[in-house]
């Protein structure tokens, strides 16, 4: 992002720095990142999940997570983020429905609308 600041107002002096920073900073990112993903997808739903009306505390933090980073990527773009995103999305509606399978029937449409309204 601020490559493309740098850029829209002529001043390319920095643009071998970000570079740099751009380089060393996604691989590790994307490793901490399939972390997150494994951990979603391995995640016990018995132990996570507290009887309780409220939204799935996973959900908020999903909802704050992606809000946060779809801010950060607003005006730069980067389509590798965006997969990334994509993938998180589908690790957490999985988890939502593992999740809604430990309800009985009548319950399991109720908690999936109530998690997703995040």
């Amino acid at each position: 992002m601020n490559k493309l600041i740098m850029s829209q107002r002529l001043i390319p002096c920095l643009d071998s720095y970000f570079d740099k920073v751009n380089i060393s900073f996604w691989p590790r990112f994307k490793i901490v990142f399939d972390m997150h993903l494994n951990s979603l997808r391995n995640a016990n739903v018995k132990t996570l999940w507290e009887d309780d009306v409220r939204p799935f505390y996973v959900m908020r933090r999903y909802a704050k997570f992606t809000a946060s980073l779809i801010q950060l990527n607003f005006e730069y773009g980067d389509g590798q983020l965006d997969l990334s995103l994509e993938r998180l999305r589908l690790a957490v509606d999985d988890l939502l429905v593992k999740l809604a399978k430990t309800f009985p029937k009548q319950t399991q449409a109720a908690d999936s609308v109530s998690n997703k309204q995040l």
